[in-house]
């Protein structure tokens, strides 16, 4: 399967590193690892697990973990995952 992420993925995972490195910079890490294992390990492995959501888009889903929502987008013609945004306290709008 291919594992794409959108460069606003990555800027919510930075974002998130951020918030809580303020208080806490060991678990910052430990917390935006977790994030990545349930991409790589649950998402990727099974990725219809999410709630659809047609009202953003055509394939896109949803999942929640950690206090957070991932979206993403699933081609089962290709089996391309799209890693689109992981919204949070930190960010909670799709913009």
């Amino acid at each position: 399967m291919k594992i794409l992420y959108s460069r606003h993925f990555i800027a919510d995972l930075d974002g998130i590193a951020d918030y809580i490195r303020l208080d806490n910079p060991p678990r910052a890490i430990s917390f935006v690892e977790e994030l990545r294992m349930v991409c790589r390990e649950i998402i990727a492995v099974h990725p219809r697990i999410g709630r659809r959501r047609p009202e953003l888009g055509a394939d896109r889903r949803s999942f929640q973990t950690h206090g957070r929502v991932i979206y993403y987008n699933y081609d089962p013609k290709t089996k391309a995952l799209h890693f689109e945004r992981i919204l949070g306290r930190q960010n909670p709008t799709l913009e």
